[in-house]
């Protein structure tokens, strides 16, 4: 079965139906009260979003324009490109 939703919500997750054990919540625990984090890859902004409940602010780097729309819904700011190397490069 080919999954025809558009990009930005294939893989979204509902933070607030999630089991208490979801490994997101481990990552969770780990965070310090009022850390400053960057999500690499934060995809739509889910975990994030969970993030920012302890953390002062959450960004992210998404390189999927569409998903990145989403994460902003989100995040403190997020930045649409990628990190690293260019391919290609030597």
């Amino acid at each position: 079965m080919i999954d025809t939703r558009p990009e930005r919500t294939r893989y979204q997750k509902d933070v607030t139906a999630l089991e208490v054990d979801h490994p997101w919540f481990r990552i969770v625990a780990q965070v310090p009260a009022g850390a400053r984090l960057l999500d690499i890859g934060c995809g739509s902004g889910e975990l994030g979003s969970l993030l920012a409940r302890r953390a002062a602010h959450v960004d992210g780097l998404e390189m999927d324009a569409d998903r990145a729309e989403s994460a902003r819904l989100h995040l403190r700011r997020v930045v649409t490109g990628t990190a690293g190397p260019s391919a290609g490069s030597s």
